[in-house]
Order: structure tokens, then sequence, then C-alpha cells
């Protein structure tokens, strides 16, 4: 497997944006948190037991077999876990790298200036902390997440 991160080109991608203006509304950030809070909440469940989610979505229906699914769970939770600072916090030299590259190959333009217009943390980390304070064991971290043993099987069955 090719690792991108171990050539300086790894980019972050499926991040969660709002408008700086949606949030300054009344009641819009605490929206956001507790939106946050039950995506994580979704993604450590599926970190903690990836065959129940894999059969919630069979059970909606997926064209994808079983055997793709659960590959797919496990891949994905090799890029999420372990997250060191808690799940969904911006990593700022990954931030920077993909900015840097994104600028050097004209994805942007120009590189965006000032404090809180290209990420803020403060969200995610109250949604971190709203889940802490109501169940204290929480593993935000994934510190000891070890991928599961996924056999490829044909076609994805």
């Amino acid at each position: 497997m090719l690792d991108f991160n171990e050539y300086g080109t790894a980019m972050l991608e499926d991040g969660i944006f709002a408008r700086a203006e949606w949030l300054a509304e009344e009641g819009n950030e605490e929206i956001a948190i507790k939106f946050l809070r039950a995506s994580f909440r979704g993604w450590i469940a599926c970190r903690d037991d990836a065959q129940a989610c894999v059969d919630f979505v069979l059970e909606a229906g997926p064209t994808l077999g079983q055997g793709h699914q659960l590959w797919q769970m496990n891949e994905v939770n090799k890029l999420v876990w372990p997250s060191e600072a808690g799940i969904g916090l911006m990593d700022a030299e990954a931030f920077d790298i993909t900015a840097q590259i994104a600028l050097d190959y004209g994805i942007i333009s120009s590189a965006a200036e000032g404090e809180g217009v290209t990420y803020r943390t403060d969200l995610a980390q109250a949604a971190l902390d709203s889940l802490q304070s109501d169940m204290a064991d929480l593993d935000v971290t994934g510190a000891s997440y070890e991928a599961l043993a996924v056999e490829v099987t044909p076609n994805g069955e």
C-alpha cells in the first residue's frame, strides 16, 4: 500500500464545512456541536463494532455485499484511528501540508489569511467535551484501536 504521508503529498479530505455567517446566527453553534457529537459517536461505535455498522448498512439495502462493506469499514477505520488529539480535531500540520499542495498545484489561487478563516477546532472540542462528560470512559482517541483482519471476498460478497 502506498502511504502518501511518507512522501509529503497526502491531503486531507472529507471535512465538515459550515459557513461562518450561519455559525454566527443565534443557536447555530449549538446545532453544529450536536451534529459533531452525533457524528463522532457514530464513528466511535463503528470503530468498536464494525460488524454492527455493516449490518445496519446491509439492512438499508446497499448495492455492495457484506465482504466489500466490511473491508471498506475496516479501511476507513484505519484512516480515522487512532486520533491522538481526539476524533474530529484538525491536525494543524496536515492542514498546512494540504493547503500548501493546493496552492502549489493551482487548486487554490491564494492562501487564506486571518484567524478562523481556514478552520476552527472549538466546536469539535466542545462536542468531544460533551461526550466525555456524559460518558467518562468513552475512548475518543482510539489509542488501542487495532484493525480487523478482513479477507477480501470474490465480488465483495
